[in-house]
């Protein structure tokens, strides 16, 4: 009995010292899986988002407002359609093209101007960057730029309306107002000093 616990003791310290998949090793978590590295990646939930940057985003973005997050969401959503896009689907890349315009235009109405801009343009390019992290990936999304503009598209929403595909809460949208009434007062001051 006292051979078979120093085995087992022995087989530990083994395993333990070459990195059993989801043990920590050197400080490091050893990750269960490789890294996917296929064009469309993992959704296993099924809700248009990749797995690895749903899991990103909840633990980089948890302090943001939960119609931020949506955007940020809406936003994950068309860099997966753009993925899923094939290249010579002129319909296809026309109709990516113009969520995309929604998705940020929906960014627009909920994050506002300046600070709060700010803010959004960097977790969107942190999104970006989560999205396009393979080569495959990269070359598609360039693919995506480059026909988009080949196939002339032209943006629909020209008048900056809500774009949102989700409904904003009474708390945006109380945000949204005092947002149009401070651009209105600066607007009228700015006329003022003008005269």
């Amino acid at each position: 009995m006292k051979a078979f616990g120093k085995i087992l003791i022995l087989l530990l310290a083994l395993a333990v010292m070459t990195g059993v998949p989801g043990c920590k090793k050197h400080g490091k978590k050893v990750p269960d899986e490789p890294e996917d590295e296929t064009l469309l990646g993992v959704d296993a939930d099924h809700d248009g988002i990749r797995d690895n940057v749903m899991a990103k985003m909840k633990k980089d973005f948890y302090m943001i407002a939960p119609d931020e997050m949506k955007v940020l969401e809406q936003n994950a959503r068309v860099f997966q359609e753009i993925l899923e896009t094939r290249p010579e689907d002129r319909t296809g890349i026309l109709l990516a093209r113009g969520h995309l315009d929604d998705a940020f235009n929906c960014g627009i109405t909920v994050y506002g101007e300046e600070l709060n801009y700010d803010n959004f343009s960097v977790m969107l390019t942190q999104l970006r960057q989560w999205y396009f992290d393979n080569p495959k990936r990269k070359a598609a999304h360039q693919e995506f730029l480059i026909r988009s503009r080949e196939y002339m598209y032209q943006p629909l929403n020209l008048e900056g309306n809500n774009t949102c595909e989700f409904e904003l809460s009474p708390e945006t949208l109380k945000l949204i107002e005092i947002r149009k009434e401070i651009k209105k007062q600066k607007e009228a001051q700015k006329a003022a000093e003008g005269s």
